[in-house]
């Protein structure tokens, strides 16, 4: 349980006191290699039948493995080598993803491999309800298929997604050949980055303490917002007069289907000297891992603090302090210094995945947007994500063309009332290039090289 002191600056203005919910956000899983770590906590693995078919451990970061070969990288799942057995139809295996409860997957971003080799087997990618997504099978026609390399899917509407090898043979056939020395079938998922919509807001399950008790206060009052969702508690906040004026952040991880904790107790306090004497409207605010807020209804307080007592007794005088000078204005359309409110802490590239991570100063909540410059082909381009401080931390996954050099990173932050950029101008060059080829039995491909923008950022 944590507590925050309310502090309010002089002339806060007030505005119209909203109640209820906004809903319908977004927010994104990453898995394998697009997660920051190179971590998978997101995919579940299943086997039907472990005799035939084998789920190896997961090689997040090893480079991708294509063609006619036994080995496997990131999350995979093939038949079993050297069996004299065949595997009966209806076998199968997978990992899979789900949705938290209420949520859906409306878009997935992924690099994966699905192979066959032998009659019969079935790699594919399907939702929940086992329709194909499209472009996602590889069907035997005589001779091997593959499918590999990066794919994007948007509009989806699905509960969970599967990547999967089935045994699903043709008659007069009823049952899958395993490989020898290559596999029959694979399927393999290097990474991905899955988009949630949350069309459920959070809960306000209670709220306790002085501070939403009403009537008449003075002093300090504390209170205490208890909250839950099923995608996770991010936030919770107090609103006074309907400005929000503190705001917890609670631990999250975007590597779980459901990052943040699915219950919050946060306590807060307010000195109300701080405030005007006379009426006053306070609220509750949480907000979950998609950033949809519920205010709680507005609580009526009437402050009521005494002037201080003016003492007879002769003092001694003394000098007051320098008042400072007051904070240089914000200028519109010219961003204040970022240090160190704002900062790159690193950016680092993966084949053509640029990872730009940093730091922000905890008053500072809501969203960063990062916008990298690139040149390809002789021409300049640009793309940019949005992203959600979490606990003074911010991390974006940005995808580059082959070929494309990056030139300038640059992470912009605009709140309410300040506005902050921060530029590093640094090179990198996003090779194009067919992976290598490896014979059968050949070495493991090692841990993927990392080339780090390096120096001051």
């Amino acid at each position: 349980m944590r507590r925050t002191l309310l502090t309010f600056a002089m002339g806060l203005a007030a505005s119209a006191i909203a109640t209820g919910a906004a809903s319908a956000g977004t927010y994104q899983v990453t898995a394998c290699a697009d997660a920051p770590a190179l971590v998978n906590n997101s995919w579940q693995s299943f086997n039907s039948d472990p005799t035939q078919l084998e789920i190896p451990p997961a090689h997040c970061g090893i480079n991708e493995i294509t063609g006619a070969k036994s080995e496997t990288s990131g999350l995979a799942a093939a038949d079993v080598l050297e069996l004299s057995t065949q595997t009966p139809q209806g076998a199968v295996a997978g990992w899979t993803f789900s949705a938290p409860s209420g949520d859906t997957i409306s878009a997935i971003s992924m690099n994966r491999d699905l192979f066959e080799n032998s009659e019969g087997w079935l790699p594919q990618i399907v939702d929940n309800t086992g329709t194909p997504l499209p472009e996602e099978t590889c069907l035997y026609n005589g001779s091997r298929c593959e499918l590999s390399g990066a794919a994007n899917h948007t509009g989806l509407d699905a509960t969970s997604l599967t990547i999967e090898v089935l045994c699903e043979p043709t008659p007069p056939f009823g049952a899958c050949g395993n490989g020898s020395s290559l596999h029959g079938a694979r399927v393999e998922l290097d990474g991905a980055i899955v988009t949630i919509t949350d069309n459920e807001p959070p809960q306000i399950t209670s709220t306790s303490g002085s501070l939403f008790t009403g009537g008449v206060v003075r002093g300090t009052i504390t209170g205490t917002i208890d909250g839950s969702d099923s995608s996770g508690v991010q936030y919770a906040g107090v609103y006074v007069d309907g400005a929000q004026v503190a705001q917890q952040a609670l631990a999250c991880d975007f590597t779980q289907p459901a990052p943040c904790p699915a219950s919050s107790s946060n306590q807060f306090s307010l000195d109300t000297t701080t405030l005007a004497n006379g009426p006053h409207q306070i609220q509750a605010a949480v907000v979950d891992a998609a950033g949809n807020q519920t205010l709680g209804s507005p609580v009526q307080i009437t402050v009521e603090n005494s002037a201080p007592v003016v003492s007879t007794t002769p003092t001694t005088p003394v000098t007051p302090p320098t008042t400072p000078p007051p904070p240089a204005p914000i200028i519109p359309g010219k961003p204040a210094k970022a240090r160190p409110q704002l900062r790159i802490l690193g950016v680092t590239r993966t084949r053509h995945v640029l990872h730009v991570r940093g730091a922000a100063a905890k008053t500072l909540v809501g969203h960063v947007t990062i916008v990298v410059r690139y040149t390809l082909r002789g021409r300049s381009h640009s793309v940019k994500k949005t992203v959600r401080v979490a606990n003074g931390k911010w991390a974006a996954v940005l995808r580059l063309p082959s070929g494309a050099w990056t030139s300038r990173v640059t992470v912009l932050y605009r709140g309410a009332t300040l506005w902050l950029a921060q530029t590093v101008t640094r090179y990198v060059h996003h090779r194009a290039g067919a992976i290598a080829k490896e014979s059968a039995g050949g070495p493991r491909r090692g841990l993927p090289r990392l080339e780090a923008i390096k120096g001051q950022l």
